[in-house]
């Protein structure tokens, strides 16, 4: 089951790049010296965000990394869908043309939870 947040904390987050490169040592997809150089340039992110981005810069240099952006990006969407599902459970009864509308726009592509919020208030209570 998703996790009640939308986006994993930056410990998780910086378990799962370190899963990651665990997982790639083992399959030889990544060297011991690329996990060091991977893991001094993360040791200087400070939140989740700084280290999400060092992921997005360095994915030329260590190609291991655009397993951990799919696999957060696959998380973080099916955590929405989990937030919209619940929404919708709650809506259907007292709104069922609102809750027929977030159900839509929750299968747009790429859409993210602000978004949804955005366009439905109503999901933020």
């Amino acid at each position: 089951m998703p996790s009640a947040t939308l986006e994993l904390t930056f410990t998780e987050l910086e378990q799962k790049i370190k899963n990651e490169l665990v997982r790639g040592l083992k399959l030889q997809l990544v060297s011991m010296e690329e996990i060091m150089a991977i893991l001094t340039i993360f040791s200087e992110a400070t939140n989740h965000r700084e280290l999400k981005l060092f992921c997005e810069i360095f994915v030329k240099e260590f190609p291991i990394l655009s397993h951990i952006i799919e696999k957060e990006k696959n998380e973080n969407q099916e955590n929405i869908q989990f937030k919209i599902k619940e929404a919708v459970s709650k809506l259907i009864h007292t709104n069922p043309l609102l809750a027929t509308k977030i159900a839509k726009a929750g299968l747009t592509p790429n859409i993210t939870w602000d978004e949804l919020v955005i366009e439905f208030p109503e999901l933020e209570q």
